[in-house]
């Protein structure tokens, strides 16, 4: 895979840490110098679990409507100041909670590669002075590298061909894979939640809080809360109904956006509902766009059943790509040897009858000598 910062993007150098933050949502100061271990203006600890030191706000979201959660760079100073992603969320909601704690059980007890590492003491709880509600803390690797969104957004980028399509289906299908076995739904996968290391080209599937286990509720049908990003998700997630399936919607949906360029939500639907993004593409070839087509029916019943069926459709496109571009090979060898052997023929008999013409048209000498008539005798 080629490294997404290219040589005229190359990979941003770490800041050099002069402050910390505060992130006491009450502090009215929250940058404070790095002499203090706490808030000189509402005493709040800026050693975060006796490990960690908030430098700067990363990102803040409220994406889920449950819940306000922020994510924060962060070192940690027992671990020779290494760099780490502290999310942090504040709220009083038992559902947004239980998401929070369920996305760290799949990132401490049940990780695998392909979604983010954390600290093996990397879930926590802090309280801050004169506020009775505590902060629920997950510390993550820090991924260097940039998402998918952030890809897009690249000046003079150039959408993704066959090939890298097919390999960046596969690494994350393998990761959904994997996700779906552990009995787990990401339930919202768009270019933002996807990294891509600057070192590799590694896959890394983010934002694993929005998930549920596949629990009887899910199979039965059961209505849940809805959750998910629009223009990635699918009809069914949106009435509170979430399958496997809906995985592969998103998954579909964030092709859509990454091979034209365009939000799914600026794209037109035919007559059927079905979304007009093909002429948009054409870079890719109608046998991978079909198969996105699929992963994105609006029924799920219309979709690949699971991981290893994709994994497999994607194989044999592959071979099919492979063996079209040999024979397009074979083919192009061939006419060129063809032309040049009906160029050699023509340039022969153009030469041919150029000297034929040439002959039978060439005018008497006049300075050849001439027969005398003889004198009789």
């Amino acid at each position: 895979m080629v490294n997404l910062y290219s040589q005229t993007h190359p990979e941003p150098e770490e800041p050099k840490t002069q402050y910390c933050l505060c992130i006491n949502r009450s502090c009215s100061k929250t940058k404070r110098p790095l002499s203090e271990t706490n808030c000189g203006n509402c005493g709040s600890s800026l050693i975060l679990n006796n490990r960690y030191r908030v430098t700067n706000v990363l990102m803040a979201t409220e994406k889920h409507q449950l819940d306000k959660s922020r994510l924060y760079n962060a070192i940690d100073i027992v671990e020779g100041k290494k760099s780490k992603v502290i999310k942090v969320l504040h709220t009083v909601n038992q559902e947004a909670i239980q998401r929070f704690e369920r996305s760290a059980e799949v990132l401490n007890n049940n990780w695998f590669e392909g979604i983010p590492k954390i600290d093996k003491a990397g879930y926590f709880q802090i309280r801050f002075p004169n506020d009775p509600i505590p902060a629920s803390c997950l510390v993550m690797e820090k991924i260097e590298g940039i998402d998918l969104l952030q890809w897009l957004n690249t000046p003079n980028n150039q959408p993704p061909n066959d090939q890298q399509t097919i390999d960046w289906l596969r690494k994350l299908t393998i990761i959904l894979g994997r996700l779906h076995n552990k009995d787990y739904i990401h339930r919202d996968i768009k270019p933002s939640n996807i990294m891509v290391k600057n070192s590799g080209g590694e896959i890394i599937l983010i934002d694993l809080d929005a998930g549920r286990p596949i629990t009887k509720t899910v199979v039965d049908n059961k209505s849940l809360t809805v959750i998910g990003t629009d223009g990635y998700i699918p009809p069914e997630q949106r009435k509170g109904r979430t399958v496997t399936q809906s995985d592969f919607y998103a998954l579909g949906m964030t092709f859509v956006h990454l091979l034209t360029g365009k939000h799914p939500n600026e794209l037109e639907e035919d007559r059927n509902k079905k979304l007009r993004w093909r002429a948009s593409a054409p870079q890719i070839s109608p046998l991978l766009a079909e198969f996105i087509d699929k992963l994105i029916a609006r029924s799920p019943e219309d979709r690949p059943k699971n991981a290893k069926e994709i994994l497999q459709k994607l194989e044999e496109i592959e071979r099919n790509l492979e063996h079209q571009a040999k024979v397009n090979k074979w083919l192009n060898f061939y006419l060129k040897k063809i032309i040049g052997v009906i160029v050699f023929i023509l340039v022969g008999i153009v030469f041919k009858f150029g000297i034929i013409d040439a002959n039978t048209s060439k005018p008497p000498d006049n300075n050849l000598p001439t027969s005398q008539p003889q004198i009789p005798q």
